[in-house]
């Protein structure tokens, strides 16, 4: 039992500080785009969640992908959100969003893959435990 709780509590502690993570970062854009301020340069986004993704590198690998994969899979959807945006709602300006617009089913696929492949690296050990 003990060994599952010291297992668990950074794996939860570090989900919890990438889910805030995301949630502040979707914020902070949110307030740009809808007082109108739109990005012309990410350099300074880019940076600052390749810093954060550093951090988490010199603790764990899996924790550090597992953060990548999730900001892929859930960035835009809480954007979303938080604009009050459709949840598969998709800009009209940044050549991402152009690309995936064609694509749309290759889009949900890589957000779901994403999704489960953020959540086997910050919980596959243990799932490994029971099979």
């Amino acid at each position: 039992m003990i060994d599952t709780i010291q297992w668990l509590i950074p794996r939860v502690t570090f989900l919890t500080m990438s889910i805030l993570f995301i949630g502040y970062s979707a914020l902070i854009d949110a307030e740009h785009i809808n007082n109108r301020q739109h990005f012309k340069d990410h350099k300074s986004r880019w940076c600052l969640r390749f810093t954060y993704f550093l951090t988490i590198l010199l603790v764990s690998f899996d924790f550090a992908f597992g953060f990548a994969f999730l900001f892929a899979a859930t960035f835009d959807q809480v954007l979303n959100y938080m604009r009050g945006k459709p949840f598969w709602y998709l800009g009209t300006e940044a050549k991402w969003d152009l690309f995936w617009k064609r694509n749309m089913i290759l889009y949900k696929s890589f957000k779901i893959t994403a999704l489960i492949i953020s959540l086997y690296l910050f919980y596959g050990q243990y799932i490994h435990k029971f099979i």
